[in-house]
């Protein structure tokens, strides 16, 4: 194919640069009459600035315009070797007309014409091909919305997430010259550092003099780089905009939602929140809520004999099950599991929550919720509705007050109630419910069971490191005598015998979670040592029937390779929690670590 090489604009232009340089006839400055009859033309320096500088953009913008209108004939099919041929025919005939007619202003404005004409003619045969869409005119609006677009694929090229807003419409980063760029590249950062690590959510706050942005990957929160107040408003009001959510209420919680993509790891949900106080303002960026629950009991870590013990006191008709648990260590979803095994169709099966905490749809199960902000007394008016219906079983996200409490512990004999309580273990568990009934003996007559559960990061299995454990590590630790075979967090890997960041984990040296738990079924000893209020004799029966220590459902997953000593003591140790927590963090100071 013979286009108009850069070989063809450096001849064009060094036959101009030599006519400028050198001399133009002497007649184009003093006319035709002053040249000697027969005389071939006496060159002349030309002394206008303006006239070079003339040429040269003539010259540019022919080079410029016949590049690329022949890769445009080439996306057309638009016979290119012919229009290559034409454009370098335009190019010559334009100098030319420059150079040999002796008036300037006549001869430059014929080669503008020349070079015009030939655009105008490829064009309209060009526009007769293409789509409409697509077809070239002089409309001043269309050549600024081109202009647009090239910016914004320019931005699309930058920056690489991709986010569809609340509408499901893709929304562009900003061009570099626009003052909303360095609010997208924040949040793109953050983005960057979320996706890979399989983050569950991102929070952003600002206070009038400070503000905190922060990653949680399993549980762990990891501080990412924040900027001022100022910018860090900008960048939420940025996640609040593209979520659908009002950027003038400040306070009052609002819910959104938008989608991000970021490469090879895919396209996700971000579920937003937003909400304020006098202090300031926060975000949170939730990837991928579910919004069916899908969990099922086996599946959640519980042991062998764990189960044997749980599933018969769950398939008793009636009682109170508490479920036990710090914030964010899966109560919620050890409650919905166990409600779940209730069958919906054949059965009434109820939750009661407020509206603003509900996360799943269970298939068949009727959703009850409130207005938080509404009083206990009306609260109570609603829950004791809920009952009269005469349902099998309810999930009860949480008790108003002793009324409540009271009104739960009455109707156990015929409901079966799933309960979570905000207590570290099974016996500080049991003396909530038993100070929110505020009778003994009604209490134990209504609790069936108490499941206290963690959740404790997995070890990378790409990463994860064997070691040998001490043997006085052993002993104290109460692992079984002559374990040989460890495992613990590295976050490194080795490539041609140098270590690297581990790819899959991006050197945190865990990936997902699994649960601990402690499992206490309440026969009918263990109601009278709690009616009695014997909470020793209460702690030695339940052993004795077999409840297996937190600690020692841990041991168990460290034996088996699924998580290690350090995540286990972070995890069950009360004190020594935030340490140990800021131990296993590799250094996430930016969005950018690797």
């Amino acid at each position: 194919m013979i286009a108009p090489r850069r070989s063809s604009v450096f001849v064009l232009l060094s036959l101009l640069a030599a006519a400028l340089l050198f001399g133009a006839p002497a007649s184009a400055q003093q006319g035709a009459d002053a040249a000697p009859a027969g005389d071939p033309g006496v060159f002349t320096p030309l002394m206008s600035l303006a006239k070079p500088v003339l040429l040269f953009l003539l010259v540019w913008f022919w080079a410029f315009a016949s590049g690329f209108m022949d890769k445009d004939a080439g996306f057309y099919y638009l016979q290119r070797k012919a229009w290559a041929w034409a454009h370098i025919v335009t190019g010559v005939a334009g100098v030319a007309a420059v150079l040999l007619i002796p008036i300037f202003w006549v001869g430059y404005p014929l080669a503008v014409a020349i070079v015009v004409g030939e655009a105008v003619a490829y064009a309209q045969v060009r526009n007769r091909k293409a789509p409409s869409g697509a077809r070239w005119t002089l409309n001043l609006g269309s050549f600024k919305q081109q202009i647009e677009q090239r910016k914004e694929k320019s931005a699309v090229k930058r920056s690489p997430v991709k986010v569809l807003d609340s509408t499901g419409a893709s929304a562009p980063p900003p061009p570099a010259d626009d003052p909303g760029v360095e609010a997208w590249e924040k949040m793109a950062e953050v983005v960057e550092f979320a996706l890979p690590r399989s983050a569950e959510r991102v929070d952003l706050a600002a206070e009038k003099d400070k503000a905190q942005f922060s990653a949680r990957v399993d549980g762990v929160r990891f501080p990412l780089e924040a900027p001022g107040p100022k910018d860090a408003v900008a960048v939420m009001d940025l996640v609040k905009k593209l979520s659908g959510l009002s950027l003038d209420e400040r306070r009052r919680q609002q819910t959104g939602k938008m989608s991000v993509e970021l490469a090879e790891y895919g396209d996700h949900k971000v579920r937003v929140r937003s909400q304020g106080s006098s202090r300031g303002m926060q975000v949170s960026m939730e990837f991928d809520p579910p919004s069916e629950f899908r969990f099922e009991l086996g599946t959640l870590g519980l042991h062998e004999s764990q189960m044997e013990m749980l599933v018969p006191a769950l398939d008793a008709p009636g009682g109170v099950v508490l479920v036990a648990s710090p914030q964010r260590n899966g109560q919620t979803t050890a409650c919905l599991s166990m409600l779940a095994r209730h069958d919906a169709y054949t059965s009434s099966v109820l939750t009661f929550e407020p509206e603003n905490e509900k996360e799943f749809d269970l298939e068949g199960v009727g959703h009850r919720t409130y207005d938080p902000s509404i009083g206990d007394d009306q609260r109570n008016e609603e829950m004791a509705s809920l009952l009269r219906t005469d349902p099998n079983a309810v999930y009860l996200a949480r008790l108003a007050d002793k009324k409540s409490a009271d009104l739960a512990s009455r109707s156990a004999e015929d409901v079966r109630f799933y309960l979570p309580v905000r207590s570290g273990d099974t016996m500080s568990a049991v003396r909530s419910w038993v100070q929110a009934v505020g009778d003994k003996r009604q209490a134990a007559e209504s609790l069936r069971a108490v499941v206290t559960c963690r959740l404790v990061r997995r070890l990378c299995q790409t990463c994860r490191a064997p070691y040998t454990p001490d043997p006085d590590a052993i002993r104290k630790m109460g692992l079984p005598k002559g374990t040989k075979q460890l495992y613990r967090a590295s976050g490194k890997v080795a490539v041609k015998d140098k270590e690297q960041v581990c790819p899959a984990c991006h050197g945190i040296g865990y990936r997902g979670r699994i649960g601990i738990y402690e499992v206490a079924v309440i026969d009918g000893a263990a109601r009278s040592y709690l009616a009695s209020g014997e909470a020793d004799h209460l702690r030695s029966h339940l052993r004795k029937a077999g409840m297996m220590s937190l600690q020692e459902a841990g041991l168990a997953r460290v034996l088996s390779g699924d998580t290690d000593i350090r995540e286990l003591t972070r995890v069950i140790s009360a004190s020594g929690s935030s340490k140990s927590s800021k131990a296993s963090k590799p250094k996430a100071s930016s969005a950018k670590a690797g």
